[in-house]
């Protein structure tokens, strides 16, 4: 969820060392497939999608701190209780949309409201920022309303 006063999640820090976090939205949308796939070491390849090659420490309260705080940034939502998240793959409910499948009207719709082209944010475009603009994608959203499948 986005905040007006405090700085989205981009790192972490664990026995005074600061890790940098990436939480763009393409590199969350990853994970989030991810998640619901049957690939094998999960938790590895998700931390290497947001730590990428930084060397980590091997203590299991870092693995567990940090996918509690990287999940309630990616999961949190405004107006709703706010779920614990436990260590390992497990993120939001399903939603009425998909990411993958939907991508070409979520595209569309960011670019006719907003303006912005999501390909040139890859890897730039905070998950905050994203959720809180797609959250309000009229076009996009009014489809759904309708109960059409894009």
């Amino acid at each position: 969820m986005l905040s007006l006063t405090d700085t989205p999640l981009s790192a972490i820090k664990f026995d005074d060392r600061i890790y940098q976090v990436n939480l763009a939205f393409d590199t969350v949308i990853k994970y989030l497939e991810l998640a619901e796939s049957d690939e094998p070491n999960q938790e590895e390849k998700a931390m290497r999608l947001f730590f990428g090659d930084q060397e980590l420490p091997l203590d299991p309260d870092f693995f567990e701190s940090s996918f509690k705080l990287i999940n309630e940034t990616i999961t949190k939502a405004p107006y709703q209780s706010n779920s614990s998240m436990n260590f390992g793959m497990q993120v939001a409910p399903q939603q009425l949309y998909s990411y993958k499948q939907d991508a070409d009207a979520i595209y569309a719709s960011f670019l006719m409201q907003y303006h912005i082209d999501l390909l040139k944010e890859r890897g730039k475009m905070h998950w905050c920022v994203f959720r809180a603009l797609f959250d309000k994608i009229r076009p996009f959203k009014e489809l759904l309303t309708y109960g059409k499948r894009i």
